[in-house]
């Protein structure tokens, strides 16, 4: 699942500590498998973005959950959290 951490004037998603992060229903889901190491401006908004990609399975994800929650820290310890909007659906299902 490929997650943007977007950068803004008040934060700078260059400065997470990418071995903190978590993502999943609770948020508390160790299913990171790895961030991009060069930034990249995802939205189009000028600033330098942080794009990570975790495992679906890892994340615990159940149909008909429409929230997922993105934890981790900066690299000064700072704490953070953000919660964002999904659809999760059925497995796909062979024509065999």
């Amino acid at each position: 699942i490929p997650v943007a951490v977007l950068s803004s004037n008040e934060f700078n998603a260059v400065n997470v500590d990418t071995s903190a992060l978590t993502f999943g229903s609770t948020g508390k889901e160790i299913s990171l498998r790895y961030c991009n190491p060069e930034g990249k401006d995802v939205n189009n908004d000028g600033f330098v973005d942080l794009l990570c990609h975790f495992e679906n399975h890892q994340a615990g994800f159940v149909q008909g959950d429409l929230a997922a929650t993105l934890g981790g820290k900066l690299k000064n310890g700072s704490r953070f959290e953000g919660t964002g909007l999904l659809k999760v659906v059925g497995e796909k299902r062979s024509g065999f």
